[in-house]
């Protein structure tokens, strides 16, 4: 068939796919490649990543209800610093799409957000992405670029000529982030914030490294950022931000507490709070207001800094449905925090807890109903205090136990005992037996195994204890859910990820038949996590279904293939 007796849809068939996607399509495949596929700046250094986080599960090993809610800079969505995004090798990343052909190269010109976006990422042509962003709200990644010099401690030439361009383009900023550089970043930082307006700001991330006992005194001039929703400071700048929905604010002096209330009068539409009150100072907040703040969209609110936290706490109305999180150094605060929230945890009907004696010692409640497992308002309670014992650690989950009605406590997950413990296996189980004798009503229990932990307490103390005066653990246990990663070593890589994987089914199992043996067999083991492809692990996990179905009813497998996590994440 010669060209002219060809029909349009026949030229159209023959005509490249690229040159037949309409403008809308071409829109959406470049903001959906701006999200998978951004731009990578190779770092000045190789990124160093110490073996122990090589060696973490890419996933947390834990049902959602006990993970600590992502607010502040915890967020993935917070913003996309491209500095978390930079790597040893570079990459173009979406803005390959421009050089596919005429027709993508226009539409990529035209969607002048995106190359808002990266206007920090290449500051030798900033001219010409601040041309193509137009009017777009522009990115000033400080901290990116602080990233790029090759020397630490000497000026980045990057950093300096963009200070000058964010000066011009203050009113265009629509994300700023400001990297710990240091005395003149503190006076830079806040000299730049003060006395203006900032019309697009929506994100706002200030973080110094050093900030002077008094700073200049600048308060006659508040920033006002209409449209800010998210603001992270390590300083205290009273901004005006009447749809602020996110807010961390870090290294709070006791003075400031007034300023904060302020601030967060002005912000009724708030969402997220995280306040961290200065460790070193024991004093409560000053604060002259009559009158409670109330915030009726919050949704989490965490503190830092027992009293300090308490005291301010009491001049805010904090919903009932909110997620309720305190962290303290020192656990002589914690008669005075329980004190405080211990009728919120009654009131809120909990019946799961969390558990975790890693560094810190974590406790997590909430309330999970069932068909639809709902999950109600948590409250979370951190001792930063990592030289504890684990009978101190669980002297102070009992404390928080008690303070509730244990007999209504029907789930537990425990995270491992990822530090270091010299006291034998044995002595550690009759600890944990006597740290939960007040869970006599559980009926469901969750662990972390990971190799890295060389003992597994928790789950040996479903076997009960060699000394006769300790209850047996978890009479009425129906189900054991085990949370774990195939692919993960030891703790001093002296065994392969087989041999790992072995070792978790030998202890699993010993506690199946234990329970067996003395009347209380299990009825369910549940497997959640990450399932490794090697062949021989899956053939040792074969096996250890095998052996699992001979103690219990069932055994449900609801792990990931780690393959597919790692694509995920």
């Amino acid at each position: 068939m010669s060209e002219p007796d060809m029909d349009t849809s026949s030229r159209d068939r023959l005509r490249p796919i690229a040159q037949t996607l309409p403008a809308d399509v071409l829109c959406e495949l470049y903001f959906t490649a701006a999200r998978s596929d951004p731009p990578v700046r190779k770092h000045a250094i190789r990124p160093y990543i110490p073996p122990i986080q090589k060696n973490a599960a890419k996933e947390p090993l834990g049902p959602t209800w006990s993970q600590i809610p992502a607010v502040g800079t915890r967020r993935n969505d917070y913003i996309r610093p491209t500095s978390a995004h930079t790597a040893h090798e570079g990459s173009l990343g979406w803005i390959l799409l421009t050089h596919v052909c005429s027709q993508w190269r226009s539409v990529g010109l035209s969607l002048s957000s995106l190359w808002g976006d990266v206007f920090s990422m290449f500051p030798k042509v900033a001219s010409t992405l601040l041309s193509r962003a137009r009017d777009a709200p522009l990115t000033f990644d400080m901290e990116f670029l602080s990233s790029l010099q090759p020397n630490p401690f000497q000026p980045c030439d990057y950093l300096s000529s963009f200070e000058n361009l964010a000066r011009q383009h203050l009113s265009s900023a629509g994300t700023m982030t400001f990297a710990p550089l240091g005395e003149p970043s503190w006076s830079w930082t806040i000299k730049l914030l003060y006395h203006h307006e900032f019309p697009l700001l929506k994100d706002l991330r200030a973080q110094v490294s050093y900030i002077p006992f008094m700073h200049p005194d600048y308060e006659t001039s508040v920033p006002l950022a209409p449209s800010l929703k998210r603001l992270v400071l390590n300083v205290f700048i009273p901004f005006t931000a009447p749809n602020l929905t996110n807010l961390e604010l870090t290294r709070l002096d006791a003075s400031k507490g007034d300023e904060v209330l302020t601030l967060l009068r002005s912000s009724p539409l708030l969402e997220e709070l995280l306040l961290q009150w200065n460790r070193a100072s024991r004093s409560s907040p000053f604060v002259n207001h009559f009158g409670n703040v109330h915030l009726p969209r919050l949704t989490t609110a965490l503190f830092t800094g027992i009293p300090g936290a308490l005291a301010f706490t009491r001049n805010l109305d904090i919903p009932s449905h909110a997620d309720l999180g305190f962290t303290t150094y020192s656990l002589l605060d914690l008669p005075s925090l329980l004190d405080t929230i211990g009728p919120r945890m009654s009131d809120s009907g909990a019946n799961c807890f969390s558990f975790s004696s890693s560094c810190d010692a974590d406790v997590f409640a909430a309330s999970i109903y069932q068909p639809e497992k709902e999950t109600s308002p948590r409250i979370f309670i951190t001792v930063s205090q990592p030289e504890l014992s684990l009978e101190n650690r669980l002297a102070f989950f009992h404390e928080i136990l008690i303070r509730t009605n244990p007999d209504r406590i029907v789930s537990l997950h425990v995270d491992p005992c990822t530090y270091m413990s010299m006291s034998p296996l044995e002595d550690m189980v009759n600890t944990v037996l006597n740290g939960l004798r007040a869970l006599s009503a559980l009926i469901s229990l969750s662990v972390a195994c990971v190799p890295i932990a060389r003992e597994w307490p928790f789950l040996e103390a479903l076997r009960g204890s060699s000394n006769p005066d300790l209850h047996t653990f978890a009479p009425a246990l129906e189900t054991l859910t085990i949370f774990s990663d195939d692919t993960l070593l030891d703790k001093d890589f002296t065994k392969t990820e087989a041999e790992c994987v072995q070792h978790r089914w030998d202890r699993i199992i010993f506690v199946l038949e234990h329970r067996q043996k003395i009347g209380l067999p299990l009825r369910r083991l549940e497997l959640e996590g990450a399932r490794g492809d090697d062949p021989e692990i899956a053939s040792i996990n074969a096996s250890g279904f095998a052996r699992a179905a001979v103690f219990v009813d069932e055994v449900i497998d609801n792990r990931k293939d780690h393959a597919l996590i790692v694509v995920e994440s």
